[in-house]
């Protein structure tokens, strides 16, 4: 076959993928799964026939998405709604009624908020710090936040993603325990505050350095 055919045979298949990935998703409210091929390798996916960066299949989707450099994911709306100088991220916090239909955890389950904070291109980073930001609230709540009883000892420091693991590091110590439910509290909300993101498949935290489940038992 004629090599210019061939390049331009591919390049007609990568934008005919492109059109109907977009047209597929574009409806939802949520951040896109990207198609990940293994032959493309970390940080590319697979459009058409052809292997392209997780920043130029962000752009492809137009002025409604945004790519978010702490996340390495594009997102879309109310995950990232965007003004000059705020946007929206969502966090965990918890319902301890014991009526809740979220994502069971512990004794509670999981209850995603949206909270308006200062706009950063580091939107992990950013959910994260709100997340320790936000009041504890009244006990039992349908949106209890632990974080808030144990932060005047734990601190959050950063929070990087590699290979689809966020590292989420801490540094102090965990307190405010009052029982068995409170001992998983803290790991959940930090934990699933960061699964919210299609390019994080799994969490690893670290207190003081070492890496922890963050329970009582690696105090």
């Amino acid at each position: 076959m004629n090599p210019k055919t061939t390049i331009i045979s591919v390049g007609v298949a990568i934008a005919i993928g492109v059109v109907l990935y977009v047209a597929l998703f574009s409806n939802k409210n949520e951040e896109l799964p990207p198609i990940v091929d293994p032959t493309c390798g970390p940080g590319y996916v697979l459009v058409g026939e052809g292997c392209i960066t997780l920043r130029e299949e962000c752009d492809l989707r137009g002025d409604d998405y945004v790519f978010a450099e702490s996340a390495q994911a594009c997102i879309k709306n109310d995950m990232a709604t965007s003004t000059s100088d705020t946007m929206q991220v969502k966090i965990v916090l918890l319902n301890t009624t014991g009526e809740g239909s979220g994502k069971s955890r512990g004794c509670d389950t999981v209850n995603m908020v949206t909270r308006t904070v200062p706009r950063s291109s580091a939107v992990l980073d950013a959910a994260l710090k709100a997340l320790f930001a936000e009041p504890e609230g009244s006990q039992p709540d349908t949106a209890y936040n632990f974080i808030a009883r144990t932060k005047s000892t734990l601190k959050y420091d950063r929070a990087t993603i590699t290979s689809g693991t966020a590292n989420i590091y801490l540094t102090g110590s965990l307190s405010g325990l009052a029982g068995v439910c409170d001992d998983p509290r803290a790991q959940a909300q930090i934990e699933e505050t960061a699964l919210q993101f299609g390019t994080v498949q799994k969490v690893q935290i670290y207190l003081n350095g070492n890496a922890t489940n963050l329970m009582p038992s690696q105090q």
